[in-house]
């Protein structure tokens, strides 16, 4: 029996309605950000999800894509061997040992190295918002310098931040519908990846 007007209507509607929340509940976010005084900027990557998604620790088989592709994830990035964290009812659950550089909405410690890494980090506001992030080579106080700028203009206020990895098997994974992916490619291979479907 064919569709009334009324029905195809109706099913345009649910069809933008379910696209309208994919977007809201996942959103991929590119933010160039000051590293110091003197207005040096380098790109951060931040991928948007909220309670409605999972996200799981995995073990790494040969790279942080071809884990993703196989988990069917829309988004992963590199963690450490000691990452031991877990994601419960729609939160990040963080065991007392986790070394925080943010907490509560302030900085746990100075930010002094001046050696420099790449970096995998997670944010949350605490409840139903949270972001998998990647930063590129910078140092400790550089990178501190740029995250809390970014926690004041954010339109989600962020209360954690932890780095879940240092290092060159830093890498950041996204889905690209039926494009290649958004690949910052790991240059040696990690031990985990946290991935979100």
């Amino acid at each position: 029996m064919p569709f009334s007007k009324n029905s195809r209507q109706l099913l345009m509607i649910l069809a933008i309605l379910n696209i309208t929340t994919a977007i809201v509940s996942a959103k991929f976010e590119q933010k160039m950000l000051s590293v110091n005084t003197d207005d040096k900027k380098v790109t951060f990557i931040f991928f948007h999800f909220d309670a409605s998604k999972t996200a799981t620790l995995n073990d790494v088989t040969n790279s942080i894509g071809d884990t993703a592709k196989k988990q069917r994830s829309i988004a992963g990035i590199s963690a450490s061997a000691q990452a031991n964290f877990s994601y419960q009812s729609g939160k990040f659950v963080f065991p007392k040992t986790t070394s925080y550089f943010i907490k509560n909405g302030s900085v746990s410690g100075p930010a002094t190295s001046l050696r420099s890494f790449k970096h995998t980090f997670i944010l949350t506001d605490g409840n139903a918002r949270h972001a998998i992030c990647y930063a590129p080579i910078l140092s400790e106080t550089e990178f501190g310098y740029a995250i809390q700028q970014y926690f004041t203009t954010s339109k989600t206020k962020f209360t954690t931040l932890v780095i879940i990895d240092s290092g060159n098997q830093c890498g950041f994974y996204k889905t690209n519908g039926r494009y290649r992916p958004y690949y910052l490619k790991e240059l040696k291979k990690p031990a985990k990846v946290l991935i979100v479907k």
